[in-house]
């Protein structure tokens, strides 16, 4: 005779089963992620030394000790790689000014962590900078395009940030734009010459910057500014 098992048991099992698959499913796509960054990188690194047009997929699979296959489970195109490299500060840079926006906290303190922050991730990937500034041109237009709006989602974060910083007292200066990009471009240019082997350290770097930033647009008490 079959022995039955009471329904609590068949639930148990289902409710294994179902933490197994989707650890298996998490197994998977952490897999998955540490093969596509690891390919990134290593196209970054080609693009950043020989130039995207001296690249060849064959390079990158040769340099991973990979067949192209595998390379195309994750990457349509050579151009694809590019703009995965490309686009990776900016994504970045733009969802730190966006959430520098949700936060609580003052103007200025959102505005110390956006520099701060994007400054350290600038200085971490300086040769995926310079392949952004460099190579940009050979990416398609729709990545182009993807490259355009990351630049004004960043610009119109930090445009409302210094905006309510205005509003409450905090910041004063001329000209939205001009201070934008000052703000955006002393960070972003510090790939042209950071030197991790420098004597100051990137944290070091990344303060320093806030702290002129903060100082460029700050109300001073006791002095009127025309």
């Amino acid at each position: 005779m079959a022995k039955v098992h009471p329904p609590e048991a068949f639930e148990a099992s289902r409710s294994t089963q179902k933490r197994e698959l989707t650890m298996v499913r998490q197994l998977k796509e952490d897999i998955d992620r540490l093969k596509k960054d690891r390919i990134v990188e290593v196209a970054e690194h080609l693009f950043f030394t020989q130039g995207f047009t001296q690249t060849s997929m064959t390079q990158i699979a040769e340099t991973l000790a990979v067949g192209k296959p595998m390379i195309y489970q994750y990457f349509s195109s050579k151009s694809a790689l590019l703009a995965e490299v490309c686009n990776r500060t900016t994504e970045f840079a733009a969802a730190l000014a966006d959430s520098a926006l949700e936060k609580k906290g003052s103007p200025k303190d959102r505005l110390r962590q956006i520099v701060h922050e994007l400054s350290l991730q600038v200085m971490a990937n300086r040769s995926g900078m310079a392949v952004l500034f460099r190579e940009a041109q050979h990416l398609p237009e729709a990545e182009r395009d993807r490259l355009a709006q990351n630049y004004h989602r960043f610009n119109s974060s930090l445009y409302t940030l210094l905006s309510d910083g205005v509003d409450l007292g905090e910041f004063r200066f001329a000209s939205h734009t001009v201070v934008t990009h000052a703000i955006s471009g002393m960070a972003t240019w510090l790939f042209t010459w950071y030197d991790p082997e420098g004597p100051l350290s990137a944290d070091d770097i990344a303060a320093e910057l806030e702290e002129l930033a903060i100082k460029m647009i700050s109300v001073c008490e006791g002095i009127e500014v025309s």
